[in-house]
């Protein structure tokens, strides 16, 4: 599937595009279990499984990321940046322990890039009159995010320091 985003992901309709982000990306269903599953339990024995799960999770996202940044107020996105923040913070020291740290990393500066990017898109947002959003609200919860982000690579990066001079 992996695949598939990455080289040709138009080639799926958008229903099944649809379907396929419900089971990765809402709750109780395996992609979130998973990644729960992935940040609590020691998962030392599946680091390969890992990899490969996560490089699905980015491709996956990476199709339609400006959709994602532009519904970043619904309670889904929510949900689903939450599971990508999980997803991020995997124990385990970035690149020795876990995977999962560089491309994440990569997802990330690719989001960060959207919204940069694509700013007349958001401005048309925050000045329509069927569906006005508010654009203080929407920064902030953008800052929020991406302060999140910065947090858990500040501490991955705390630990694999401590551990370097020990």
């Amino acid at each position: 599937m992996s695949e598939i985003f990455d080289i040709n992901p138009r080639m799926l309709s958008p229903a099944y595009r649809t379907s396929f982000r419900r089971i990765l990306f809402d709750k109780d269903q395996w992609g979130a279990n998973m990644i729960e599953d992935i940040n609590s339990l020691d998962t030392s024995e599946y680091v390969d499984e890992i990899g490969t799960f996560t490089n699905l999770v980015v491709s996956f996202i990476s199709v339609d990321m400006l959709q994602l940044a532009r519904t970043l107020l619904s309670p889904e996105t929510s949900y689903t940046l939450k599971l990508l923040m999980l997803l991020t913070d995997i124990p385990g020291i970035p690149a020795e322990d876990e995977p999962v740290s560089g491309q994440m990393l990569t997802l990330w500066e690719d989001l960060a890039n959207v919204f940069i990017d694509d700013s007349e898109t958001f401005e048309s947002m925050f000045n329509s009159e069927t569906n006005p959003v508010s654009k203080a609200h929407f920064e902030s919860t953008r800052n929020d995010m991406f302060t999140s982000v910065c947090l858990i690579y500040w501490e991955e990066n705390q630990v694999t320091f401590e551990r370097g001079t020990s």
